[in-house]
């Protein structure tokens, strides 16, 4: 009864716009059942990763991704229908298109964020394989004529746009900006073309990160073996890791990975320079085939940008951006770094001394110190503060300050 309450008023709408009687059956018995497979679903409810319902292990993601397909695809057609619909609500379209852009975004979301966050390679996998299936049918919603059609009407009679709130407004306008940055408005070759090409910059762009995903395995041997294990113990490095030797194989050797928590962790924590070294360069050149990828994905950003007339990738990117142009972001950044040069040069020359204090030596400061000599540092500092100094900088928060802080934000 009340999934027939909630489309009397559509079906009105449908006899006055001279729908047959089947469209209005066929759009109630959608409806209803939509509404019975939602109770039905609240019934079997349970709350998965990333407080996504029924995301309980790696499969479900693409379960979701297809369900959410399914809904969208409904809801499409209920705005084709609304064209032939005279004075057809304006909000009520955009409800419509919110709608759509709601069911995409809660999959496509957070599978972007177990692709590039969860440690388990199957989920990682599984959420890639969602991503890509949303990202391209984003395309195809993107590419939905008739979806952009119904927010020209809107947008382009000034009086219509009055009688909106501002909300409803702005978003019009960005929905707007957001189909015709995938080139709706060009005739229909130069669209495909545009399509092609962000399809490819979308997988260029998932191989990129499942490049960086995959992490790299290699060994230290002889003296830097020891520093590994004086700074981590060998029992956490051998349940992270799988070792190939150990602290009394000849020579010494341990097995370390490129995993942020292990290179972190060494480049902060370890007070041998030669080891930092050897897990920064390791860490840093841990993914060469991405230079490729990087390569091919300029290549297909220009053209990209060039199809839909702009001069480079980044004024495509930034046309509806609050920076809007590259010129922009250029000027504040040199702003920034204008106006943290007297800090920054303080802070380089504080750290600086503190690695010809420990070290003897007045070879400048590497990238492989800054982690290790900024903790040094921070740590004196707070310990100067503990002892009634006036350090300026406290590395740490109390527990009576981060409780306080947990209750403000809450």
């Amino acid at each position: 009864i009340m999934a027939t309450c909630r489309i009397a008023p559509l079906i009105r709408r449908k006899c006055n716009g001279k729908q047959n009687i089947s469209s209005i059956k066929a759009t109630l018995t959608r409806t209803c059942k939509r509404n019975l497979n939602s109770a039905a679903s609240k019934n079997n409810y349970r709350e998965g990763l990333f407080s996504l319902a029924n995301l309980n292990e790696p499969k479900d993601f693409l379960s979701l991704a297809n369900d959410a397909i399914e809904d969208c695809n409904a809801v499409r057609r209920d705005v084709h229908n609304s064209l032939t619909v005279p004075d057809f609500p304006p909000s009520k379209t955009l409800h419509f298109l919110d709608q759509i852009s709601n069911n995409v975004c809660s999959v496509i979301d957070a599978s972007e964020l177990c692709r590039s966050v969860h440690t388990c390679a199957k989920w990682r996998e599984q959420a890639a394989l969602a991503f890509q299936v949303l990202s391209e049918y984003i395309g195809e919603l993107n590419a939905d004529v008739a979806l952009y059609q119904s927010l020209i009407p809107i947008t382009s009679n000034p009086e219509v746009m009055k009688s909106l709130t501002e909300e409803e407004r702005r978003m019009a306008i960005l929905l707007q900006k957001e189909f015709e940055r995938d080139a709706i408005h060009l005739a229909d070759d130069q669209r495909h073309e545009v399509q092609k090409l962000q399809g490819f910059v979308t997988q260029l762009e998932s191989m990129f990160t499942e490049n960086l995903l995959d992490h790299k395995i290699f060994d230290i041997k002889g003296p830097l073996a020891h520093e590994v294990f004086n700074t981590i113990p060998a029992h956490t490095l051998g349940n992270a890791i799988p070792q190939r030797g150990s602290s009394t194989s000849n020579p010494p050797t341990v097995t370390l990975s490129t995993e942020p928590h292990i290179a972190n962790a060494l480049l902060k924590y370890s007070h041998s320079p030669n080891l930092r070294k050897e897990v920064y360069f390791e860490t840093n050149t841990s993914c060469p085939q991405n230079l490729e990828v990087l390569d091919a994905l300029i290549r297909q950003r220009h053209e990209l940008a060039s199809k839909m007339g702009y001069p480079s990738y980044a004024h495509y990117f930034l046309s509806d951006k609050m920076a809007s142009k590259p010129e922009n972001v250029f000027n504040f950044l040199e702003s920034v770094r204008i106006e943290s040069k007297q800090r920054y040069n303080q802070d380089l020359e504080v750290l600086s001394k503190a690695k010809m204090q420990v070290e003897g030596t007045n070879e400048p400061l590497q990238a492989w110190d800054l982690s290790y000599y900024s903790g040094l540092v921070k740590a004196n500092i707070f310990q100067g503060q503990e002892e009634g100094g006036d350090g300026s900088i406290a590395g740490y928060f109390t527990v009576d300050q981060s409780l306080e802080g947990m209750q403000y934000l809450t």
